[in-house]
């Protein structure tokens, strides 16, 4: 018997218990109680793989989490953009609502744990594709990180408005 480590990295870049590509199976959805469980092969149900918008999203829990490269753009632009991966759109839906070319404010907490607020906006880019990115007007978002670190990104379902949270 296999075993995997659904938070582990995939040969995509993603989290493999998130990353579209690489679910063969539908897998159970983690807690906060088993996410350092490893789930044997076996234990997958059969049939094919959910998407991220079948997957309820509790309040309270994270939604997902991917990594980012720190760029020129976050460093230098006043609204320091953090474009979300495509596989995240359907999840990230779930937890902000429905964004038809418009935004929704955030909470956004940096690295050094100091909370501000930003948004998350839909938009199309000029060849027709839609994208959502983060978006936060405060210099302190960048407090703590340089040109190349890679950061962690974790959005979570809340009560009011949703989290996003920054951490190495």
């Amino acid at each position: 018997m296999e075993l995997e480590d659904p938070a582990g990295e995939c040969e995509h870049g993603e989290i493999r218990a998130a990353c579209i590509e690489c679910l063969g199976q539908p897998r159970p959805r983690q807690t906060a109680r088993t996410s350092s469980r490893a789930i044997a092969s076996d234990d997958k149900p059969p049939g094919r793989p959910l998407s991220l918008s079948a997957q309820p999203v509790e309040e309270g829990s994270r939604a997902f989490t991917f990594d980012f490269t720190i760029n020129r753009s976050f460093l230098g632009q006043s609204d320091h953009p953090i474009t979300f991966r495509q596989w995240s759109y359907d999840r990230l839906i779930a937890v902000v609502g429905p964004l038809d070319h418009s935004s929704r404010p955030v909470d956004v907490v940096n690295t050094r744990g100091v909370v501000m607020d930003g948004k998350v906006r839909h938009s199309v880019a000029g060849g027709g594709n839609d994208y959502f990115q983060l978006n936060c007007h405060d210099p302190q978002v960048a407090d703590g990180v340089a040109f190349g670190d890679v950061i962690h990104v974790d959005v979570f379902a809340t009560a009011g408005r949703p989290e996003i949270r920054l951490r190495h």
